[in-house]
C-alpha cells in the first residue's frame, strides 16, 4: 500500500494507478466492509499490577494482538490515504479519479 501511496503523489502515477483500477480492486477488499465489534478486551492494566508483569502476561497472551478495532485501523488508514492521495494529486477536476472514488469507494450513486 505505501508503494501505491508513493506512486499516486506524481500526477503520472495518480494516472497510471487509475488506469491500472485500482480503486475498484480496492473497493471490492471484504475487509473494508467488515467492521469489527467494540472490543472492550484490549484495556491496560492497573500500575499496582505492573510488577507481575511476566506472569500476566503468562496468563493471558490475548492481549499480545492488538484489539480487533486497532487491527482494523491498521488495514482501512492505508487505503483511504491511498485514496485522498490520488484525489489530491489530480485534483477534484478529474472525474474519473473523482467518479471511481464516489462509485466504488463511497457507493453513491
Amino acid at each position: 500500500m505505501s508503494l501505491f501511496i508513493r506512486i499516486a503523489q506524481t500526477p503520472q502515477g495518480a494516472e497510471r494507478l487509475i488506469e491500472s483500477r485500482v480503486l475498484p480492486i480496492l473497493a471490492d477488499c471484504d475487509f473494508l466492509d467488515t467492521l469489527p465489534e467494540a472490543d472492550q478486551s484490549f484495556i491496560g492494566m492497573p500500575c499496582s499490577l505492573l510488577r507481575y508483569w511476566w506472569l500476566i502476561w503468562w496468563l493471558d497472551r490475548d492481549h499480545f494482538l492488538p484489539s480487533a478495532i486497532q487491527r482494523y485501523h491498521q488495514l482501512l488508514l492505508p487505503a483511504l490515504q491511498l485514496v485522498n492521495t490520488i484525489l489530491a494529486t489530480l485534483g477534484s477536476r478529474n472525474s474519473i479519479a473523482v467518479n471511481h472514488v464516489r462509485y466504488n469507494i463511497l457507493l453513491i450513486d
